[in-house]
């Protein structure tokens, strides 16, 4: 889960300078500069967008493997719900130790 949780941190600081970018191309008046910034900003924006997806799917498997853990003899359970809601979609998780 830490490794899932460090990438999460890592899209949201890629987001973070994303969104610097796109400030920047907003305030340029330059037209090459805003194409080279409007770039920038898309990659940016992207690799935000796998750090996220990708860190969500890495806390979602750990927490399942960390809930379903037969060595303490417990017995977890766990639910992963995808969710759809406007401008987006996500993942809702819940369980029981």
């Amino acid at each position: 889960m830490g490794t899932g949780a460090a990438l999460l941190g890592g899209g949201i600081v890629m987001g973070a300078i994303a969104s610097g970018t796109e400030s920047d191309y907003h305030a340029e008046t330059d037209l090459d500069s805003r194409r080279s910034l409007q770039s920038t900003g898309k990659a940016q924006a992207a690799a935000a967008d796998v750090l996220m997806v990708v860190g969500v799917a890495a806390v979602t498997t750990g927490l399942v493997l960390y809930l379903l853990d037969d060595e303490d003899e417990g017995h977890g359970s766990v639910h992963v719900t995808p969710t759809v809601m406007q401008g987006g979609a996500g993942v809702v998780i819940g369980g029981a130790l």
